[in-house]
């Protein structure tokens, strides 16, 4: 769902860019899932760390330019 609203809703001048929006939105549902037990800590502590190094690698490999 929050990637059909990131396309509908996409704008050049917004304040937030399109893959920051998705990004804040699938923390917010992951949060909700955790609250509402959708979701074990257990496997949130499986999934963070391996979320975290991927988004490090991204912001690494889009800073030296191999994505352009």
């Amino acid at each position: 769902m929050p990637l059909i609203a990131s396309v509908l809703f996409d704008s050049a001048d917004a304040s937030l860019h399109r893959y920051d929006a998705l990004t804040l939105a699938v923390v917010k549902i992951w949060i909700a899932m955790l609250a509402v037990r959708r979701e074990t800590w257990e496997e949130a502590k499986v999934i963070a760390p391996y979320q975290g190094i991927g988004t490090v690698v991204k912001l690494f490999r889009t800073r030296v330019g191999s994505w352009i």
